[in-house]
């Protein structure tokens, strides 16, 4: 059965003391339940980077057999915590068991069974063990985070793939990717097809990025490009910071050559953030007349609680 790895060494699942989604447990820490138990539960996180978690299904829609695998290197109460374990979204649906015809949600679950009949994550050395077994990525205490994998998945496409995960990743993490980001904010990606490394270049070097991140230096007040306060009048507020910058079509990366991809397209949309600074959609407006220039522009609103959560609650849900 193939499979593909995502990789992360930053966040991690279940810095909480509980795996179960019907224990109640005050203010714990729900990264584990929330995913790999719930799905669509609301994202509470202050400036969090998402809000019901419907983005997570996409992990499942990618597999053929709809299954995942999540790996974790995390902390329990202070103290070190090894977990693993399979997840499979399915149709809700009714099957007689003991003589009862029961409905299920038609989520299954791989680990082991604890003691009221349900399933588990393995923890310690059993998820260790597993995780070489299954050849994924060592972890360890120096090296926390979260690798999943996805059981089967739809890569068809051969060399034209390499180019479609550059694209997704850089189009979509390009702000967290820059040079210039601090490195407590900077997300490092890398890519691996086939047991080969695959460039990724960084967003100022790949047009139309180039111009995307300069309009995000000038928002940050690090440029010295124009940016204008988007205010509303009802209530009355800075809503957030806009900046927009023109430059020359310039060549695009190879990466960028396939026909579907949308940095081949000449550019003339603003790219819309929270905080975070992770693309929530980009806002086409009018191209220029003259194919020879582009123009990109980045909107990042307002830190203000109450804006933020206007503008979470507002993203598209799926």
């Amino acid at each position: 059965m193939s499979g593909a790895c995502l990789s992360g060494g930053v966040a991690s699942l279940g810095s909480g003391s509980d795996t179960r989604a019907d224990v109640a447990i005050g203010e714990e820490d729900l990264d584990f339940v929330n995913f790999l138990r719930n799905v669509g539960v609301a994202h509470d996180t202050p400036h969090g980077g998402g809000t019901y978690g419907y983005g997570k299904t996409s992990l499942y829609s990618l597999s053929r057999v709809s299954t995942i695998i999540a790996d974790s290197q995390t902390t329990c109460d202070g103290s070190p915590v090894r977990r693993i374990m399979g997840c499979h979204l399915g149709d809700a649906f009714e099957a007689d068991t003991d003589g009862v015809r029961r409905r299920f949600t038609g989520r299954h679950w791989w680990g082991r069974h604890d003691a009221e009949g349900g399933v588990e994550p393995l923890q310690g050395a059993e998820a260790v063990e597993l995780s070489k077994l299954l050849g994924l990525p060592s972890r360890d205490e120096s090296r926390p985070g979260t690798t999943i994998a996805i059981i089967a998945p739809h890569v068809d496409r051969g060399e034209d793939l390499r180019a479609e995960l550059v694209e997704t990743v850089l189009w979509n993490f390009w702000p967290r990717m820059c040079s210039f980001t601090s490195p407590e904010r900077k997300i490092e990606v890398s890519i691996e097809f086939e047991g080969e490394q695959v460039e990724i270049p960084e967003p100022e070097s790949c047009p139309p990025l180039d111009l995307y991140a300069e309009a995000l230096r000038n928002v940050r007040g690090e440029g010295d490009g124009e940016v204008t306060t988007i205010r509303s009048r009802k209530p009355i507020a800075d809503l957030g910071r806009l900046s927009i910058v023109r430059g020359l079509n310039a060549p695009r990366n190879l990466m960028a050559l396939r026909e579907e991809s949308p940095m081949r397209q000449q550019a003339h949309a603003i790219a819309l953030m929270r905080p975070v600074e992770l693309v929530v959609r980009y806002l086409p407006g009018e191209s220029f007349a003259d194919k020879r220039f582009e123009w990109a522009g980045v909107f990042v609103c307002s830190e203000e609680d109450e804006i933020e959560k206007a503008f979470a609650v507002s993203e598209p849900r799926h």
